[in-house]
């Protein structure tokens, strides 16, 4: 059943800035955020079905959401490629220790 929070430009801007960023729609919901004036997923629900521009805003802070964690990802990964081209390990990723011995 749905909470009797009230619908609050403030909250609801705070919440749409926070899945910009990445942060999942249960991360910033109540009750996991532990805020008395953030809904609970039905009534974020009912609101986004009576409130068309609720939904394009969600829509588009979700969309920039996902951007700004798929950059960060890439981000990881070509990091991760640039640095393992300056090691030298075998195929199964196990460092390489060369040795230098002098026969004489």
């Amino acid at each position: 059943m749905a909470n009797k929070t009230k619908k609050c430009d403030k909250v609801i801007k705070e919440m749409l800035e926070e899945l910009a960023i990445g942060k999942s729609l249960r991360a910033v919901l109540s009750p996991k955020n532990k805020d008395p004036n953030r809904p609970c997923w039905e009534t974020f629900r009912s609101w986004m079905k009576k409130d068309i521009d609720l939904r394009k805003e969600y829509e588009v802070a979700k969309t920039d959401g996902i951007e700004y964690l798929l950059s960060d990802a890439t981000d990881t990964i070509n990091e991760a490629l640039e640095n393992s081209k300056f090691k030298e390990k075998t195929a199964f990723g196990i460092r390489f220790i060369s040795f230098n011995c002098e026969v004489g």
